[in-house]
C-alpha cells in the first residue's frame, strides 16, 4: 500500500534533536505514514501492563485500519509527535498525540506512551511539552485523558498537576482533564522556548 504524500518541508522544519537530562540525544518530529512499522515494533516493546494501561484491553497487534488512523493524520485536529534514537536506522522510543473533541474544539483527548526500556528518562516530558505547545497553537486549551482506577500513580500525578479527576461510573474509567498551562512545567525555561519554536517550525538545528 502506497503512503499518502506528506509535506516534507513541514516535517523537516519541525524535526529537532533534544538532549535528555542523562545526556542521551534523541530526535523528535511529527509522525508520518511511514512510521507504521515503528508503531508495530514499539507495541512489541511494551509490557502487558503498559499495553493494558494505554488501550484498556489486551492488545497483541494493531489492524491495518488502526495503523492508518494512527499515522495518517491532518496535523491540526489530530497531531502526534514521535521520539526516536539517532541510530541508523533509528528506533522509535515514544509517541504523544492529541485528537480534538468533535463536541468541544477546545478539548482534545491526549496520550503519551514510551517503550518500557526507555521510561524514566524524560522522553514523555519532552513529548508532552511539544504536544502541549502544538495544541495551544491550534486552539486546544484542555487535554482529556482516561486512566484505570487502579493506576494510582498516574491519577495522583495528574491531580498534583492540577487535573480535574472524575470517576465515570458507567464506563469504569477515571477521566482526567487538565488545562494546558498546568502541564507545561517547563514553560518559563529556555528549553521550553526551543521546543515551542521547533514545534512551530520556526527553528531547525544545523545539519537537519
Amino acid at each position: 500500500m502506497q503512503s499518502p504524500t506528506v509535506d516534507s518541508e513541514f516535517i523537516r522544519a519541525r524535526t529537532t534533536r533534544v538532549v535528555l537530562d542523562g545526556g542521551t540525544t534523541i530526535r523528535v518530529r511529527p509522525i508520518v505514514p511511514t512510521d507504521r512499522d515503528d508503531i508495530v515494533a514499539g507495541l512489541a516493546q511494551l509490557s502487558d501492563e503498559t499495553r493494558y494501561s494505554r488501550f484498556f484491553r489486551s492488545v497483541d497487534r494493531l489492524s491495518e485500519r488502526e495503523l492508518t488512523y494512527l499515522t495518517e493524520i491532518d496535523y491540526r485536529d489530530h497531531f502526534a509527535w514521535v521520539a526516536m534514537t539517532e541510530e541508523t536506522p533509528p528506533r522509535g522510543l515514544g509517541v504523544a498525540r492529541y485528537i480534538r473533541s468533535e463536541e468541544d474544539p477546545t478539548v482534545a483527548e491526549a496520550s503519551v506512551v514510551v517503550v518500557d526500556a526507555s521510561q524514566g528518562k524524560g522522553i514523555a516530558r519532552v513529548l508532552l511539552e511539544l504536544l502541549s505547545g502544538t495544541a495551544l497553537e491550534h486552539g486546544v486549551s484542555v487535554f482529556r485523558s482516561y486512566a484505570l482506577p487502579s493506576n494510582r500513580a498516574v491519577i495522583d500525578a495528574m491531580f498534583k498537576a492540577g487535573a480535574s479527576v472524575t470517576l465515570d461510573e458507567e464506563e469504569g474509567f477515571v477521566r482526567l482533564e487538565v488545562e494546558l498551562p498546568a502541564v507545561t512545567g517547563l514553560r518559563d525555561s529556555a528549553m521550553y522556548e526551543v521546543l515551542r519554536a521547533a514545534a512551530r517550525g520556526a527553528i531547525r538545528p544545523d545539519g537537519l
